[in-house]
Order: structure tokens, then C-alpha cells, then sequence
């Protein structure tokens, strides 16, 4: 009869403690989620580019062409908790306008910050993967280029202060050197 009650008394401490466990392992999958769904440090900084902005800057059209004034305005809000901006923005000069949107911020999992971008001057969307140091994020841009019919990388870095932030992009030309092609100082 001990035996007998001994193991029943087995069986039910096993079939209890089941569900404390399960309730345990799901606790720490929620923790894990949770970890990577915080807004750090690395978010905050970006907190800085909300708002209306305008700039004033140079673009270059075509290889070998001269850099020509643009203007541009910026409207940036913090979305999604603080964890993404929200971006659109108008530019005007060289020869013509375009319009543009993105979606950028920082994945705590690959520990860089990621986007995508659209505008009226290309049909492509633009992905972007780069990393901070200081104030600056470097960026490199996969996006079409029409001079060479093909999906091209360039680099670009966003440098943001209190008072403002400055956009430039550099591209390969056709040896595969990097030329600047677009540099943007925004501020209120």
C-alpha cells in the first residue's frame, strides 16, 4: 500500500508541476520578445529628427554634372512607440521636384538601424542597413540607378544634433569610386 500511495503521490506532484513549468517557459519567450521589442538608447537618439525641417543643399543629376541647389522640406514623427520614423519629404531644384517617404529605425536583434524609402524620382524601393557612431549613422542604400541599370549600393550618413541634421549620399560611379551626389543641412 505505500508503494502504491507513494506513487500516486508521484504522479501528482509531476502532473502539477507541469503547468508551472509551461508557465515558466512561456514567461521567458515573452521576456525574450519583450527584450527585443524595447526602445533603447540607440531609438532615442532618433527622437531628435522629429518635426518640421527645411534644407537647403546640392544635388548632382548625372556622372560628371555639377552639383546644383535643392531645397527640401522635412516632416519626421516618431511612430510605433518610438521605435521608427516616419519621414516624408519635398524637394525642389535641379531641374525638377520629387517627393519622398521612408520608414527608418534601430533593430535591437541585428543591432542596426534598417529602413526603406520611396520617391517620385526613381520606381524602386530603397532598403538601408547602417550602424551609429556618435552622432552619425552610416548607412549603406540599395537602390536602382538609371545611369547603369542596375541595383546599386551607396553609402550615406545622417548626422543629427540638437539643432538640426545633415543628409548626404555617395554613390560609385562608373570605376566604382564613391562621388558625392547629394548633401542636405536641415534645421527648424
Amino acid at each position: 500500500m505505500r508503494i502504491i500511495a507513494s506513487l500516486v503521490l508521484t504522479t501528482l506532484l509531476t502532473f502539477t508541476s507541469m503547468p508551472a513549468q509551461a508557465a515558466d517557459n512561456a514567461n521567458d519567450d515573452v521576456m525574450k520578445i519583450l527584450n527585443y521589442a524595447r526602445v533603447t538608447d540607440q531609438h532615442k537618439i532618433l527622437n531628435k529628427l522629429a518635426g518640421s525641417w527645411r534644407g537647403t543643399g546640392s544635388l548632382i543629376n548625372s556622372e560628371g554634372g555639377a552639383a546644383e541647389k535643392i531645397l527640401c522640406k522635412s516632416t519626421n514623427k516618431m511612430i510605433l512607440g518610438g521605435r521608427f520614423v516616419e519621414q516624408e519629404t519635398t524637394c525642389k531644384g535641379a531641374g525638377f521636384s520629387f517627393d519622398g517617404v521612408g520608414h527608418f529605425g534601430y533593430d535591437v536583434l541585428s543591432k542596426t538601424y534598417v529602413g526603406t524609402s520611396m520617391n517620385t524620382a526613381d520606381s524602386g524601393i530603397s532598403t538601408l542597413a547602417g550602424r551609429r557612431s556618435g552622432d552619425k549613422i552610416t548607412f549603406n542604400i540599395s537602390h536602382n540607378n538609371v545611369d547603369v541599370k542596375k541595383r546599386v549600393t551607396s553609402r550615406a550618413t545622417l548626422t543629427i544634433t540638437d539643432g538640426g541634421h545633415t543628409y548626404e549620399i555617395l554613390s560609385e560611379d562608373k570605376n566604382g569610386d564613391l562621388q558625392p551626389i547629394l548633401s542636405i543641412k536641415y534645421a527648424h
